[in-house]
């Protein structure tokens, strides 16, 4: 049986209503940035989803678990 990855979808809006993010959630996005987001906070996240030499290949939220939960978020 092929293994199928997980293709990270990260988004960013000006929209930071809790309601959007719960939307984003439902629909299947990863992690949601809200705007204003600076090069720090944008940089963090793609690292987030980057693979490592010693993780599962960034294949962590292919077991359920989403990292929008990991943000702060207004």
């Amino acid at each position: 049986m092929k293994k199928t990855l997980h293709m990270p979808i990260l988004g960013w809006s000006a929209n930071a209503l809790p309601e959007e993010v719960k939307r984003c959630q439902v629909i299947g996005m990863d992690m949601l940035l809200t705007k204003p987001t600076n090069m720090l906070q944008l940089k963090e996240s793609v690292e987030m989803w980057l693979p490592s030499a010693d993780s599962d290949g960034g294949n962590s939220c292919a077991a359920g678990h989403s990292k929008m939960d990991d943000l702060n978020t207004p």
